[in-house]
């Protein structure tokens, strides 16, 4: 008995100083990656003011000179984009039937950046890059159990073959991307730890691309959740875990404009004032392990607004779009995303029947119709309204891809 229990006092210890030391590390890893952060300081005078011009006057920056202001950039003029057509899927199980159409991400890329080279792959095209270029990688690569994991898995080879930058679907181009080229690469910081990687960019060949290549064989092992097992195997935490690696390996060559290191993208740049991209809320690789989750920790303040004299709370409203109300509430299906991003006119009976139809959240009901009675079209309530909702809807864009939609 004195034996067991010595031996489980041993064991409570050891964990205890495991969870310290990964504690730690997480956070030395957090304060470097905050030093890494690209500020207005990596940018010529002349940029800036611009910038901060656009935002207090309306200027627009797609006129600036970026020849006059930007030296040769390191990373090329690429944008990724990544179609899989089995990925996406209603909540019935059976399978959606969109088309890279349903995203303005492409086109308005395009129009920020026109001399851009914009790159869509499919699944095709994807097996043969691999089977081609990386055939010591396919017996990986057809295993993952997860259709979204190719889709990461290819994030990162594309990056590392070719260069240039990565953008999930459901983000979209606000600005010239130019600024951002001068980086041998960079990752988005991610809330509230790490890094993500719906949104990369790197220079052909960069050696964290071949870190983050390389290390995807041995990831790739099956977790008790699907979330679990994307989150790590491919998703935002692998590629956090590489870049903390590089951080021990290389320590001051993460920063700065050598050739192996890399920047972050801070949340400033990816905020209403400064953001170089409008983003909806994604995750099409959140399942009902994540739903699950969502739910119970939101359903005590759903309820509260269903005890609250069936009045809409302007408050928190004004606080979220509907995009990101429809998120948060898990009896609202994802078809009823599309209205934001499709500049959907709330003043159509039809289509308002159509939405309520696919709407769960009696709130939302109440919202949407508000908007109908004064006329408002969604676009306008969002601009006017929800000032960190990332503009209106026409701004944002890219969104609405990953979910379900009506015509």
């Amino acid at each position: 008995m004195r034996t067991r229990t010595a031996l489980a006092k041993v064991c409570l210890l050891a964990s205890l100083l495991v969870a310290t030391y990964h504690i730690r590390c997480q956070y030395i890893f957090q304060r470097a990656l905050s030093n890494l952060y690209i500020t207005f300081d990596d940018f010529p005078q002349s940029y800036t003011t611009a910038l901060n011009a656009s935002r207090t006057e309306g200027d627009a920056l797609i006129d600036l000179d970026y020849n006059a202001s930007f030296a040769s950039p390191r990373i090329p003029r690429i944008i990724h984009f990544i179609y899989f057509a089995n990925l996406y899927h209603l909540h019935d199980g059976s399978p959606t039937l969109p088309t890279t159409s349903r995203s303005h991400a492409p086109e308005l890329c395009r129009k920020f950046n026109p001399t851009y080279t914009i790159r869509i792959w499919n699944e095709t095209e994807a097996q043969s890059f691999i089977e081609e270029e990386y055939a010591w990688f396919l017996p990986t690569y057809s295993a993952y159990k997860h259709p979204i994991q190719r889709v990461d898995a290819l994030k990162y080879f594309a990056l590392y073959h070719f260069g240039g930058v990565y953008m999930d679907l459901d983000i979209a181009c606000r600005r010239p991307l130019d600024p951002l080229l001068q980086f041998p690469a960079w990752f988005p910081e991610a809330s509230p730890l790490g890094v993500n990687n719906d949104l990369m960019a790197s220079m052909p060949r960069h050696p964290i691309l071949l870190d983050m290549t390389s290390a995807l064989a041995w990831r790739n092992q099956n977790l008790l959740f699907p979330y679990l097992t994307i989150f790590w195997s491919t998703g935002p935490q692998f590629a956090s875990d590489v870049l903390k690696a590089w951080r021990w390996k290389y320590g001051a060559r993460m920063g700065g404009h050598d050739t192996a290191s890399f920047r972050v993208l801070p949340q400033m740049f990816y905020s209403e004032d400064y953001t170089f991209f409008g983003h909806s809320p994604g995750g099409t690789w959140h399942g009902g392990d994540v739903a699950a989750v969502l739910w119970l920790v939101d359903r005590p303040d759903y309820e509260r607004h269903e005890a609250s004299e069936n009045k809409v709370d302007y408050e928190s409203a004004n606080k979220k779009s509907i995009a990101g109300l429809t998120l948060h509430r898990l009896p609202m299906f994802e078809s009823v995303m599309y209205a934001c991003w499709t500049n959907l006119m709330l003043d159509d009976p039809n289509q308002m029947d159509e939405l309520l139809h696919y709407s769960r959240d009696n709130e939302l009901q109440r919202l949407l119709r508000l908007l109908v009675e004064v006329h408002l079209d969604i676009d306008d309530y969002l601009e006017e309204s929800v000032p960190d909702s990332l503009g209106a809807c026409s701004n944002c864009a890219g969104g609405g891809y990953a979910y379900g939609y009506v015509d």
